[in-house]
């Protein structure tokens, strides 16, 4: 019975460990640390111009908008979901130079483990509610 309890105790914590944050808003603010290095792990010098686009991507459909209309300086962004679904978010990092020319990051995902802190991947599901009841009556 003890070893019966235990795997079931251990199934639970694993399970649990692998679960995703989710989500229910319309609205969610995401938020992110700020890029300090280049992609070979090199301190970004001092001034160096970052900002941040803001992507959504649809689960179902892997259909990726942009979130941000212009890049952002702050590490943290409002997204407003239009559509009904499940989303994940991603940050694209831009480095400018000389104000004009710029090199960008690949997009990090929230459906990235890795990328994630606590190491689980994070969604946000947008579901309309159901119309309000009409018709109210005693029978």
């Amino acid at each position: 019975m003890k070893k019966l309890l235990f795997a079931i105790i251990a199934t639970l914590l694993i399970c649990g460990v692998a679960q995703a944050e989710s989500y229910i808003a319309d609205q969610k603010t995401v938020a992110w640390n700020p890029v300090t290095t280049n992609a070979d792990g090199v301190a970004l010098p001092e001034g160096a111009d970052i900002r941040y686009r803001v992507y959504i991507m649809n689960s179902a459909t892997s259909e990726i908008s942009e979130a941000t209309t212009d890049p952002i300086v702050e590490t943290q962004y409002t997204i407003t979901f239009i559509a009904e679904g499940k989303f994940y978010f991603g940050i694209k990092a831009i480095r400018y130079i000389g104000g004009a020319d710029s090199i960008e990051s690949d997009i990090a995902w929230s459906n990235d483990p890795a990328r994630c802190i606590g190491g689980e991947p994070i969604d946000v599901s947008h579901y309309i509610a159901p119309s309000m009841v009409t018709g109210l009556m005693v029978p």
